[in-house]
């Protein structure tokens, strides 16, 4: 009468909705993940880097994105920039590199996409849990009123019934009480009989000031 079995349908449905909840959480993730590759990939605008612009940095993304940008471009562009620049443009081809950078700029949008869509499969049927939780709350609303109610009543016939036993172990007391003297009085009876039969007064004056 405790309601363990409603907790236990309710702890199974709130793990439903943790799992559900850290699926989101992933595939949100995995988007932010592919939103700062895209990011990197895309053109660099308005950015500069220690002075220099940032021109070596779109000759890499045309580089990835299949463009040959240096045979087109050796007039004014690459004579712009410096040594040092182009040590910079080997230096962060490498990384990118080893970074793993080498996808397209627009696969990632497909993707970005794809798990856009998965993510609004999942903040639906997240949104369907919650609504289902809502309606099991709701409906067990009742149900714990009764079980409430039912727990108050137990504990009263609890406290009537324990004190019935306290008060039939009181009357038991009181009558093994009366029933000692009652034998006491029948043994006294009895002593006074089998005394006057044998006609000792002495005894039967020692007895009654007893």
């Amino acid at each position: 009468m405790t309601g363990t079995a409603p907790e236990s349908s309710g702890g199974i449905s709130n793990m439903g909705g943790r799992n559900n909840s850290d699926n989101v959480a992933s595939k949100r993730n995995e988007l932010e993940s592919l939103q700062q590759a895209l990011d990197k990939l895309s053109l660099p605008k308005d950015a500069s880097m220690g002075g220099e612009t940032d021109r070596f940095r779109a000759c890499i993304t045309e580089c990835y994105t299949g463009a040959t940008v240096w045979p087109r471009r050796r007039s004014s562009s690459e004579r712009s920039i410096s040594l040092k620049g182009r040590q910079r443009v080997v230096a962060y081809a490498a990384l990118t590199r080893k970074q793993d950078f080498w996808v397209s700029e627009e696969a990632i949008p497909q993707q970005i996409e794809l798990i856009g869509i998965h993510l609004d499969g999942l903040e639906k049927e997240q949104r369907a849990i919650t609504t289902k939780l809502n309606r099991l709350k709701k409906e067990m609303e009742p149900i714990e009123k009764d079980i409430s109610s039912l727990e108050k009543k137990l504990r009263k016939i609890y406290q009537r019934k324990k004190g019935a036993h306290a008060r039939i172990f009181e009357q038991r007391k009181q009558r093994d009480e009366v029933n000692a003297h009652h034998h006491e009085y029948l043994s006294v009876l009895k002593n006074d009989r089998e005394l006057a039969e044998q006609r000792d007064a002495a005894a039967l004056e020692e007895l009654s000031i007893s």
